[in-house]
């Protein structure tokens, strides 16, 4: 398996494996349009500082059990597509946080694009 693809698996997961298939999407889609938009390669996108939760300790781990669900199944599809360019993204979006968890700053700045499960999607102007 290579590395690009388990960054961007592991980045889905950590983001959005309660979202379902859809929510993974969107936020595959974030990676997708930031890989884009900034020029950079997808796991770049995933691993430049501060930019996706999940990564903030600098780990993101799965037990055995979790290594055979559906959920990190449809992270490695997803992925996969990516990875093989056969990604196509559902969303415009090149931001999304949980509003629950999070206020940041930035988002003020940004256009509002959807709401799906606990995230929030936005575009940079």
């Amino acid at each position: 398996m290579s590395n690009i693809l388990f960054i961007i698996a592991l980045t889905l997961w950590g983001e959005a494996r309660g979202e379902g298939e859809e929510g993974m999407k969107m936020v595959a889609s974030v990676i997708w349009n930031r890989a884009e938009n900034r020029d950079m390669s997808l796991d770049d996108v995933c691993m430049q500082p501060r930019q996706f939760s999940s990564w903030d300790d600098g780990v993101i781990s799965l037990n055995e059990d979790q290594l055979k669900s559906k959920e990190w199944r449809m992270c490695m599809m997803i992925a996969a597509d990516m990875v093989e360019m056969k990604f196509v993204p559902i969303t415009t979006a090149d931001h999304f946080y949980n509003p629950e968890t999070a206020s940041p700053m930035w988002a003020d700045k940004m256009k509002f694009v959807y709401k799906y499960g606990n995230h929030v999607f936005l575009k940079g102007r």
